[in-house]
């Protein structure tokens, strides 16, 4: 069912419309309200995190409306946006319609069942009849016409030969939702066409997707010839119907109240520079100025033209490897959203029009592949920087990492990685994506830029690690020296060189004050994690290095429930020896203060391929040599991660997970393996766990089937819900054409999940899930229900989630359980879901 939200800067109102609408749809229409702020001295006002709790309570893949009343109100929606996943924001749809005429006219339209076109549709007629009656038109002598069609990114009309689509996102057709087009039509044997105001671009190639420049209002004409034009179009038809799974750029509203405690605490000295704000917060430090190494690329003329375009190719399929290798890395420690930054960039590799340019120029020519790499993409840089918006003209950035990365491939230069020794503000004049994903907040204090703006790809990255951003600080590089003290301002964009010791005093005050506010806010996190009645559900933490285990803690987490120690060995030349490992779990166990932490071995093969170990490439590396089928042919590698492992479990709650398992062999393999290296370590005299946990992941429909028999092995089950999604149901879950297939909530999923607690208890043994159907507050509920013992999960869901396990007794998640057990569809399960209003305001 269709859900509403409505948002208005006043309780009263938002009360009200709602009211009405539940009159009119006979209360048939889920609605939600976020209306005021909690503030009762001035309770006017939007709060994003209000609006998304209410997009939560209503939440359906039959999308969500969202009603707005003013201006602000459209900023904070557009905020609560950035906190779903790409698949819920791919279902939620702000609408322009008059509020309290628009929601009244499309709740009966939603009450009649309408689609979601046709409720939107209505919506946008909603003051037609007032205007009728206000302002009639005088009759016209030509015949009457029907109303236009719908022309939005949510229905795309059809023509004879395509259809066309109006672009709604304030960015434009930018980078990702290019790189999703150009996937979306690699599939099929089609010839796809974009054309934006007479210019016609290639829709596989993404520069050319991006030269069109469409910005937000401009009308795409989408054709396809060919053998799958058909299916092509149809394709891109879906694609389109979810705004292109586009997320939501645009920078978060300042924290209320931040800047008014700013000049209250003083700190209002006059700033020496003024820039872009990015990303709200202040500091100060020793300035750490960042000039990057370029390389020196010379023109020469080669006497093997083929074996050089080999030589290009070759540089292209490592750079794109890494990328893939690091989107993956992202993904986990700032949002899905933001590392499909890094698949735009190997989109920009891929680029057929790119590489056929490349390749004429040395077989052609002659030239060098450093040389005609940095041609081909110079140019593509210039034609960005021509472009009349700031949004394209910082796009710039993203072309100009892609060179350098492979420039770097084929001349085998090092990293340019900045190297800081200490705790300082990174100033450059400007940081590529692929680095500045790589920066630790405890490292950067701040960071400041000459150049860049707050839609660029390091803006968002910066954002989604919370590291204060001030960018497009003309004059900066010209007035600061490396340790020079800097401070800076990412709620107003203010720079101070050689900040006072006063100055410096009321930043650390205002960041006291700022960080007192977060505690205070996320101090309901921090309560145990029960059910109504008082039942636990023990919540934890997934992470992918140590050093997140502290921020998990912060979040409320009760403990590890996944250690990604593949991590460990990405972004290196070699892999980490026994004792790095023993200090990154030690260092993990000490932030958890004795709460558990489950290691899992490592995990490699599938979408996280690693150079250095020489894996080969294979036509199915989802189906291939992954997980503990890798592990254990390689007992060298094996070997040393064990001995870290039960090392550090010596006087600390370690657990020990082995994924991929799909037939007992392998687990007593495994078992055989780990008795080998105790062994070992009580000859050498070392200290080790001797008693430690041992618990294998179910991710494969061999391990549901085999969990009765793999029960009485294993001290713990853990289900990856992601795997066994895709495993369960037999579709690619990066594979938009089965997008439908791999949603998790397919009746297969759950009645998998329900055999393997009931074999797990029947055993006498725990049962944790820790993908993403764990850190969903509406099924980590029905987890409960089913009999989870432990949901693992990123920590920034740990919230949502504890807060929704406080509202429903055993007995109701028992019900919602067995009510979904019954059900034989995946829309069913969502139905039923959105209907209980789990996460009510």
């Amino acid at each position: 069912m269709i859900g509403f939200v409505i948002v208005s800067h006043s309780a009263a109102v938002a009360a009200g419309v709602r009211d009405l609408a539940r009159q009119l749809a006979r209360d048939r229409v889920p609605i939600a309200i976020a209306g005021g702020v909690d503030d009762p001295s001035d309770p006017i006002g939007t709060d994003p995190l209000r609006i998304l709790a209410a997009i939560e309570a209503v939440y359906s893949e039959d999308g969500v409306v969202v009603f707005m009343d003013l201006g602000s109100a459209v900023l904070s929606a557009e905020t609560a946006l950035d906190f779903l996943t790409p698949d819920q924001r791919a279902h939620v749809h702000l609408c322009a319609a008059p509020l309290v005429e628009g929601v009244l006219a499309a709740a009966v339209q939603a009450m009649a069942g309408g689609s979601l076109a046709e409720v939107l549709a209505e919506a946008d007629g909603a003051l037609n009849a007032k205007a009728m009656q206000l302002h009639p038109i005088p009759p016209q002598d030509s015949p009457s016409q029907q109303p236009p069609e719908l022309s939005s990114a949510t229905a795309p009309y059809e023509g004879t030969d395509g259809f066309t689509t109006l672009v709604t996102s304030p960015l434009g057709l930018h980078a990702r939702p290019a790189a999703r087009i150009v996937n979306t039509v690699s599939h099929f044997d089609a010839q796809v066409t974009i054309t934006n105001r007479g210019q016609s671009a290639n829709a596989g190639s993404i520069n050319q997707i991006m030269t069109l420049v469409a910005q937000q209002g401009d009308t795409l004409h989408i054709r396809a010839t060919g053998p799958q034009a058909r299916e092509a179009l149809a394709a891109m038809r879906e694609l389109a119907a979810v705004n292109f799974h586009e997320a939501n750029d645009r920078p978060p509203l300042a924290q209320k109240g931040a800047l008014p405690l700013a000049r209250a605490l003083g700190v209002d000295t006059p700033a020496d520079l003024h820039g872009t704000p990015v990303v709200e917060g202040v500091s100060y430090g020793p300035a750490f100025v960042y000039h990057p190494v370029r390389a020196r690329v010379r023109e020469e003329t080669v006497a093997d033209p083929p074996g050089e375009w080999a030589r290009l190719q070759q540089a292209l399929a490592s750079v794109h490897a890494a990328l893939t290798q690091l989107q993956a890395e992202s993904e986990h420690r700032i949002g899905a959203a933001e590392a499909m930054i890094f698949s735009a960039e190997a989109a920009l590799l891929a680029d057929p029009d790119l590489q056929q340019l490349a390749q004429d120029l040395i077989l052609d020519q002659h030239l060098n592949a450093e040389a005609a790499w940095r041609r081909v993409t110079d140019a593509v840089a210039q034609r960005l920087e021509q472009a009349q918006q700031s949004y394209w003209q910082q796009r710039t950035a993203d072309i100009y990492d892609v060179q350098a990365q492979v420039l770097r491939q084929l001349m085998d230069a090092p990293s340019d990685l900045p190297q800081l020794t200490g705790p300082a503000v990174l100033v450059a004049d400007d940081l590529p994506p692929s680095l500045t994903v790589l920066l630790r907040p405890e490292h950067v204090r701040g960071i400041v830029l000459e150049r860049g703006g707050a839609t660029s790809h390091t803006a968002i990255l910066a954002r989604a690690m919370g590291i204060p951003t001030v960018m497009g600080a003309s004059g900066l590089l010209d007035k600061v020296t490396d340790g020079q003290l800097i401070a800076l301002d990412g709620f107003a964009g203010r720079v101070w060189l050689r900040p006072t010791d006063v100055l410096c005093a009321r930043v650390d005050a205002l960041r006291q004050r700022l960080k007192d506010i977060r505690v205070a806010g996320a101090r309901a996190a921090l309560l145990p994690a029960q059910l109504r009645d008082g039942k636990r559900i023990q919540v934890m933490a997934n992470i992918g290095g140590a050093d997140e285990a502290a921020v998990a803690v912060r979040s409320g987490a009760e403990g590890v429930g996944l250690f990604r120690t593949e991590y460990l060995f990405m972004n290196r030349p070699s892999p980490p020896d026994e004792a790095e490992q023993y200090a990154a779990y030690v260092a993990a166990a000490a932030a958890l203060d004795g709460e558990p932490l489950v290691v899992r071995t490592l995990d490699v093969g599938g979408d996280k391929a690693i150079a250095y170990l020489g894996m080969p490439a294979e036509g199915n590396p989802a189906l291939g040599w992954r997980g503990i089928r890798y592990w254990l042919a390689r007992p060298e590698l094996a070997t040393v991660q064990l001995r870290a492992i039960l090392r550090a479990g010596a006087a600390r709650p370690l657990r020990l997970l082995v994924p991929m398992v799909s037939k007992l062999e392998e687990l007593i393999a495994a078992r055989s393996l780990i008795e080998d290296v105790c062994a070992a370590l009580r000859k050498a005299n070392l200290p080790y766990a001797t008693d430690m946990p041992v618990g294998v992941m179910v991710e494969t429909p061999a391990a549901v089937f085999m969990a009765h028999k793999l029960a009485p092995h294993v001290d713990f089950f853990s289900i990856g819900t992601n795997d066994l999604t895709q495993y369960v149901m037999a579709a690619d879950r990066n594979n938009v054409q089965v997008a439908t297939l791999a949603n998790h909530l397919q009746p297969a999923v759950f009645q998998a999940i329900h055999q393997v607690v009931q074999a797990a208890h029947q055993a006498g043994i725990r049962v944790a899930v820790c993908g993403e159907l764990a850190g969903d507050p509406n099924t980590a509920l029905l987890l409960a229900g089913i009999g989870v013992d432990e949901l693992s999960m990123n920590a920034a869901a740990i919230p949502a989630v504890k807060s929704a396990l406080r509202r429903l007794t055993l007995g109701q998640t028992i019900a919602l359980a067995e009510a979904v057990l019954g059900l034989t569809t995946a829309e069913e399960i969502e139905q039923l879901l959105g209907r209980q209003n789990l996460i009510p305001l």
